[in-house]
Protein backbone atom coordinates (compact mmCIF):
# COMPACT_ATOMS: atom_id res chain seq x y z
CA UNK A 1 0.00 0.00 0.00
CA UNK A 2 1.49 3.23 -1.21
CA UNK A 3 1.94 6.12 1.16
CA UNK A 4 3.49 9.78 0.81
CA UNK A 5 5.04 11.22 3.98
CA UNK A 6 6.03 15.38 4.14
CA UNK A 7 7.57 17.44 7.10
CA UNK A 8 6.48 20.91 6.09
CA UNK A 9 6.37 23.86 9.03
CA UNK A 10 6.80 22.13 11.75
CA UNK A 11 4.87 18.95 11.07
CA UNK A 12 4.30 15.78 9.54
CA UNK A 13 1.68 14.97 6.55
CA UNK A 14 1.27 11.43 5.88
CA UNK A 15 -1.47 9.88 2.88
CA UNK A 16 -2.02 6.64 2.75
CA UNK A 17 -3.55 5.26 -0.78
CA UNK A 18 -5.55 2.07 -1.51
CA UNK A 19 -6.04 -0.99 0.44
CA UNK A 20 -4.27 -0.37 4.05
CA UNK A 21 -3.44 -3.13 6.85
CA UNK A 22 -2.33 -1.77 10.34
CA UNK A 23 0.91 -2.84 9.60
CA UNK A 24 1.09 -0.29 6.40
CA UNK A 25 -0.11 2.35 9.30
CA UNK A 26 2.82 1.19 11.52
CA UNK A 27 5.33 1.30 8.74
CA UNK A 28 4.33 5.14 7.99
CA UNK A 29 4.17 6.19 11.69
CA UNK A 30 7.79 4.53 12.21
CA UNK A 31 8.83 7.01 9.18
CA UNK A 32 7.53 9.62 11.13
CA UNK A 33 9.22 8.16 14.66
CA UNK A 34 12.47 7.99 12.98
CA UNK A 35 12.44 11.46 11.22
CA UNK A 36 15.09 13.92 12.26
CA UNK A 37 12.53 16.60 13.41
CA UNK A 38 10.07 13.81 15.36
CA UNK A 39 11.12 15.40 18.69
CA UNK A 40 10.49 19.44 17.81
CA UNK A 41 7.62 18.38 15.59
CA UNK A 42 4.11 19.93 16.20
CA UNK A 43 1.99 18.50 14.57
CA UNK A 44 1.05 15.38 12.43
CA UNK A 45 -1.98 15.30 9.70
CA UNK A 46 -2.94 11.36 8.59
CA UNK A 47 -4.90 11.17 5.64
CA UNK A 48 -6.98 7.99 5.11
CA UNK A 49 -9.68 9.49 2.75
CA UNK A 50 -8.24 7.39 -0.57
CA UNK A 51 -7.72 4.53 1.97
CA UNK A 52 -9.42 1.32 1.84
CA UNK A 53 -9.31 0.65 5.63
CA UNK A 54 -11.90 -2.45 5.29
CA UNK A 55 -8.87 -5.19 6.40
CA UNK A 56 -8.46 -2.75 9.84
CA UNK A 57 -10.34 -4.23 12.74
CA UNK A 58 -11.41 -2.06 15.54
CA UNK A 59 -8.71 -4.03 17.69
CA UNK A 60 -6.06 -3.52 15.44
CA UNK A 61 -6.49 0.22 16.53
CA UNK A 62 -5.14 -0.74 19.47
CA UNK A 63 -1.39 -0.83 18.22
CA UNK A 64 -0.62 2.24 16.26
CA UNK A 65 -2.03 4.23 19.66
CA UNK A 66 0.70 2.20 21.95
CA UNK A 67 3.36 3.14 19.61
CA UNK A 68 2.40 6.50 19.66
CA UNK A 69 2.09 6.55 23.46
CA UNK A 70 5.44 5.49 23.62
CA UNK A 71 6.98 7.79 20.88
CA UNK A 72 5.16 10.48 22.70
CA UNK A 73 7.96 10.22 25.72
CA UNK A 74 10.06 12.13 23.44
CA UNK A 75 7.64 14.91 22.52
CA UNK A 76 4.62 15.65 24.50
CA UNK A 77 3.00 18.57 22.82
CA UNK A 78 1.91 17.07 19.65
CA UNK A 79 -1.96 17.82 17.82
CA UNK A 80 -2.85 14.95 15.34
CA UNK A 81 -5.45 15.04 13.28
CA UNK A 82 -6.46 11.98 11.18
CA UNK A 83 -8.80 12.83 7.92
CA UNK A 84 -11.37 10.18 6.96
CA UNK A 85 -13.58 9.84 4.33
CA UNK A 86 -16.99 9.79 5.35
CA UNK A 87 -17.29 5.92 5.11
CA UNK A 88 -18.50 4.79 8.24
CA UNK A 89 -16.02 2.15 8.81
CA UNK A 90 -13.17 4.73 8.02
CA UNK A 91 -14.61 7.24 10.37
CA UNK A 92 -15.22 4.26 12.95
CA UNK A 93 -11.50 2.75 12.69
CA UNK A 94 -9.84 6.70 13.46
CA UNK A 95 -12.49 7.58 16.30
CA UNK A 96 -11.46 4.18 17.52
CA UNK A 97 -7.41 5.37 17.39
CA UNK A 98 -7.98 8.52 19.19
CA UNK A 99 -9.95 6.79 21.78
CA UNK A 100 -7.65 4.18 22.53
CA UNK A 101 -4.82 6.96 22.69
CA UNK A 102 -6.82 8.67 25.23
CA UNK A 103 -7.24 5.79 26.95
CA UNK A 104 -3.67 4.86 27.27
CA UNK A 105 -2.83 8.17 28.96
CA UNK A 106 -1.36 9.75 25.43
CA UNK A 107 -0.35 13.73 26.36
CA UNK A 108 -1.49 14.49 22.56
CA UNK A 109 -4.63 15.90 21.20
CA UNK A 110 -6.42 14.24 18.69
CA UNK A 111 -9.29 14.94 16.15
CA UNK A 112 -11.03 13.45 13.66
CA UNK A 113 -12.10 15.39 10.44
CA UNK A 114 -13.38 15.03 7.07
CA UNK A 115 -12.22 18.29 5.55
CA UNK A 116 -7.94 18.99 4.67
CA UNK A 117 -8.43 22.48 5.34
CA UNK A 118 -10.14 22.77 8.79
CA UNK A 119 -7.77 19.60 9.89
CA UNK A 120 -4.64 21.78 8.87
CA UNK A 121 -5.56 24.82 10.77
CA UNK A 122 -7.20 22.71 14.04
CA UNK A 123 -3.09 20.97 13.70
CA UNK A 124 -1.35 23.92 13.26
CA UNK A 125 -3.47 25.57 16.44
CA UNK A 126 -5.77 27.96 14.83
Amino acid sequence: MPHHLEYKDGGYTITFIGVTSVDDLNKGNGEIHSHSEFDRHQYQIVDVREADLSNISMVDTEEPAAIDLIASNTNHSVRVALISSEDAHSMEACQNYVNNSKAFGSPWEFQVFIDLEKAMEWAKGG
